[in-house]
Parts: C-alpha cells; sequence; structure tokens
C-alpha cells in the first residue's frame, strides 16, 4: 500500500479524528445525562408531594395521639381519685386486721391469700390458707370470732370434710 500523505500530515490529521471523536462523545454524554435529568424531574415532584402528604398524615396522628393520650390519663386519674376516696373514707386500716388475723393464728395453720373489700356498710375479709388438722382449724375460726368488730366468721362446713392437711377459705364480715 502506498502512503501518500506525509507523516506530519497524518499526525495532524489523527489528532482531528480522535479531537471530533472525544467531542461527538462528549455532545452524546452530555445528551444523554440531560435527557436522564428530564426523565428524572415528574418523578422528583411526585416524591416531594408524596413527602409533603406523609408528613401531614404524621402531624395528623400525633395529633391524636396525644388527644387519646389525654383522655385516658384524664380517666386514669379520675380512677385514682375515686379510689383515694374509697380509701379515705375507710376508718380502720385493712392491715391491722390482717395483723390482728397473723397474732391469733396457730402454727398449725397456714396463711397464703388476704382478699379485702371494702363496702361502706359492711365490708369482707376472706382469709384462704391450710391447715394441718381439723382442731386448729376450728380453734382458728374461734379465736377470729372473738373480734367484736367481726359480724360473722363464716367457715364453711365443706373444708372441714378432711381430717388433716385442710385447704380453707374463711369469709369475714364487719364493719372495719
Amino acid at each position: 500500500m502506498f502512503i501518500l500523505l506525509p507523516q506530519e500530515h497524518r499526525g495532524n490529521l489523527l489528532r482531528q479524528y480522535r479531537l471530533r471523536l472525544a467531542i461527538i462523545a462528549l455532545f452524546l454524554f452530555s445528551g444523554s445525562i440531560f435527557i436522564a435529568l428530564i426523565l428524572l424531574v415528574p418523578s422528583y415532584f411526585l416524591v416531594k408531594v408524596d413527602k409533603n402528604g406523609i408528613l401531614q398524615e404524621k402531624l395528623v396522628v400525633e395529633k391524636s395521639i396525644n388527644e387519646e393520650g389525654d383522655k385516658d390519663i384524664e380517666k386514669a386519674l379520675a380512677e385514682l381519685k375515686s379510689d383515694i376516696l374509697i380509701l379515705n373514707t375507710v376508718d380502720q386500716n385493712p392491715s391491722s386486721l390482717i395483723s390482728f388475723i397473723l397474732e391469733k393464728k396457730s402454727k398449725g395453720v397456714h396463711l397464703n391469700e388476704f382478699a379485702y373489700k371494702y363496702f361502706p356498710e359492711e365490708s369482707t375479709l376472706s382469709v384462704s390458707g391450710r391447715a394441718d388438722s381439723r382442731k386448729e382449724l376450728i380453734a382458728f375460726s374461734k379465736k377470729l370470732e372473738l373480734n367484736p368488730q367481726f359480724k360473722e366468721v363464716d367457715l364453711p362446713i365443706s373444708n372441714l370434710a378432711k381430717d388433716s392437711n385442710i385447704p380453707f377459705t374463711i369469709n369475714i364480715t364487719g364493719t372495719f
């Protein structure tokens, strides 16, 4: 093959070819970036609108939570106030009754549970436990009947069915 162009013109022509190729590549690259940006603009605005909507929903939910929380707190405070009023009207502290019962129990009587229900007219105290023998359970019941505050000490007969290791519940009523 014959080479008709001198070496300098060939170098110059190669540089111009590469420059034109680079310019075309640069234009294609910048054009594709521009088209991509144009295509992303609607998505950007949709995301921005969704973000604003979500923030507004969040504010509404926070307001409703605060309002419901305030209502719950007010309800709890009202219940506490009523409980305090009930406790203030109690003439005698239930712990003194429990102390009296604990003093009257013998070694053969084991107490598990106390349940106190206050009513202004007549209160109830339930004592549950286990007795080693029937005699000890009856003696414990008789000791409780000696308290003048107790109107009634109810030991169900069904609690006396066994001779030993007897589970029992004594219901005490009175104005205490």
